[in-house]
């Protein structure tokens, strides 16, 4: 019960960080309502890159199996959808 109140309250931290640097971009004005702490721990370089990467693989990994999907088996041929 504990992590699940915790994950709630990550997700409405990152949900109102979003909103906040949405509605501030452009402005010329930092986010206003968020921490200096969150936003060092967001905007640092290397988790960027690691999230990256994350999301490279994930997608690579998709594409395979999609691409593995709309074979045909029988005949070695491409179908045009996955639903064929």
């Amino acid at each position: 019960m504990f992590m699940s109140v915790w994950g709630m309250a990550m997700d409405s931290i990152l949900q109102c960080f979003c909103i906040d640097k949405e509605l501030n971009h452009g402005s010329g004005k930092q986010n206003l309502y968020c921490p200096g702490q969150l936003l060092k721990f967001v905007e640092d370089p290397k988790w960027k890159d690691k999230i990256a990467k994350a999301d490279a693989k994930k997608k690579k990994s998709q594409d395979q199996f999609t691409e593995k999907k709309m074979e045909d088996p029988e005949h070695g041929e491409r179908k045009c959808c996955t639903c064929c």
